[in-house]
């Protein structure tokens, strides 16, 4: 039956990955017909998500190509979407210090400041790499900043991720501090993640539930309460029963590992074996689904459920329970071991050695205790020495913050004195079009005036003209009148000669 299920595991994903092979296929063969354009851009990118899990560099190469491409097109949104897209290509292969280096150039960057979506998605992959990195301060600024652009673009998908991921950072940090503050703050963002939650998808909202009773089991823990215990299995409970329905195995054995543990920590609070008998049921059924389903059990949950076993056969004194236990947790060191979790590598070997402890088994118990100091040791060595590149990195970041805000207070002193300049440009400007404007309606007023002279000085010459033509008209007719009174007279007899003959007569 188990060689069945792993060559239905090996078909199942022969037969995926022959069919994503079959289209990047079909996509590199259709790459030589495709011209300049945003098809071309497209395709290119399309050719880069295939290329993402087979081959991170192919698929960095074709998201640098279709950026060539929206380039020359000076296509902003395409020329944006490509950089993210190379992010995207390495982020599956690439340390989280690498990462926030990439994300933060990509924020900086002109072309995506220009692009509200991207750069909400880059916001937000820097506050999920920050709290990678345990920086806690830096994550919460980010995705504060990523809820804040998702809201402005009324995203309710991008919302909820936001807040899902702000909650997860204030969980950790509960977690890592022991602080209850910031666990109760956490399920109240988890609750607002849930007002923008599609109802629908099951697998969001099983998720999002799961992580609430994460953060009940860790409030529990902390704080020695078997009510918040409760509320974890409760919730644990409600998400289970979503992930039978979507019938996810890996979900599903995760589920039942999550009740096996908060069960665990009942038992501690409350010191009532049969609550480790529940936690017993519940580890058992996540291995029974983990080794049918995988073919294999993960150290972690090999691990709780030793430490689960060695507690039910110490406190029975139950020797077979305890041989039991030890054989679980040898093969979790094997496999945390090879995994390079020093960690858990070191905390296994020594409840292997106390578990040989309890049964008397002496020279066990020493040969492991050893192993544990010895794997200690070299987890020191490592964490000191990753201690010094956290802060190392620590300072190259906070130096490059510093820089960037440096350079970002010169920006806006040069933006405030182009602005003045600007300012007194147009002003001039301005004076120099009303001057421009005042001296075009003098000359046109001159032009005009000169007109009105040059009519006034015709009319009057017009005038003088007739006033000649009158003189001379007028001299002539009295010359006329008086040719012709002369010529009358001539005609006309004298007085002398009409007396004459009326004497006569």
């Amino acid at each position: 039956m188990k060689l069945l299920s792993v060559l239905s595991c090996i078909l199942f994903f022969s037969i995926c990955s022959g069919q994503n092979r079959e289209r990047l296929d079909s996509l590199l063969r259709t790459e030589k017909n495709q011209k300049g354009d945003t098809f071309a851009v497209k395709h290119f990118l399309k050719t880069s998500s295939y290329y993402k899990k087979l081959n991170p560099d192919s698929a960095t190469f074709y998201a640098w190509k279709a950026f060539r491409s929206a380039q020359k097109l000076e296509n902003s949104p395409l020329m944006a979407k490509s950089r993210f897209m190379s992010y995207d290509a390495i982020k599956t292969s690439s340390a989280p210090k690498v990462l926030i280096d990439t994300i933060l150039a990509l924020i900086n960057h002109p072309i995506i400041k220009s692009n509200k979506k991207i750069l909400q998605a880059c916001y937000s992959e820097a506050g999920i790499t920050y709290r990678k990195l345990s920086n806690f301060d830096k994550s919460i600024t980010f995705l504060q900043e990523a809820i804040r652009l998702a809201h402005e673009m009324n995203e309710k998908e991008k919302i909820f991720n936001g807040y899902n991921s702000l909650a997860n950072t204030y969980s950790q940090i509960g977690v890592i501090k022991g602080s209850a503050e910031d666990l109760k703050r956490a399920v109240l963002i988890y609750d607002k993640a849930y007002e923008y939650l599609d109802k629908t998808d099951k697998l969001k909202v099983s998720t999002l539930i799961n992580n609430k009773a994460v953060n009940f089991y860790n409030m529990g823990s902390i704080q020695k309460d078997t009510s918040k215990l409760s509320m974890a299995v409760k919730y644990y409970n409600e998400s289970l029963r979503l992930r039978i329905e979507l019938n996810d195995p890996e979900q599903i054995m995760n589920g039942y590992d999550n009740l096996g543990a908060v069960y665990n920590a009942y038992n501690i609070v409350t010191h009532d074996s049969s609550y480790l008998r529940l936690s017993k049921l519940n580890y058992e059924k996540a291995i029974s689904i983990s080794r049918k389903e995988f073919g294999s059990v993960n150290y972690s949950l090999l691990s709780n459920y030793g430490s689960n076993l060695a507690n039910l056969g110490s406190l029975t004194k139950n020797k077979k329970i305890m041989n039991q236990a030890i054989n679980y947790f040898k093969e979790a060191v094997v496999k945390a071991y090879d995994a390079g979790d020093l960690f858990q590598s070191s905390s296994i070997s020594l409840n292997i050695a106390i578990s040989y402890s309890t049964i008397g088994s002496s020279d066990s118990a020493v040969k492991y205790y050893a192993q544990h100091i010895y794997l200690k040791d070299s987890l020191l060595s490592e964490e000191n020495k990753q201690i010094a590149e956290e802060l190392a990195a620590k300072y190259q970041s906070d130096l490059k913050d510093k820089e960037n805000e440096n350079l970002k207070q010169q920006a806006q002193l040069r933006e405030e004195v182009i602005s003045k300049k600007s300012f007194t440009i147009q002003l001039m400007i301005g004076a120099s079009v009303i001057m421009l404007g005042l001296m075009i309606i003098v000359f046109i007023s001159r032009q005009k005036v000169k007109r009105s002279r040059a009519l006034v000085q015709e009319k009057q010459l017009e005038t003088e003209r007739q006033k000649i033509m009158i003189e001379n008209k007028q001299k002539e007719i009295l010359d006329s009148i008086k040719y012709a009174k002369r010529i009358q007279e001539s005609l006309m007899p004298t007085e002398k000669f009409i007396s004459k003959i009326l004497n006569k007569k």
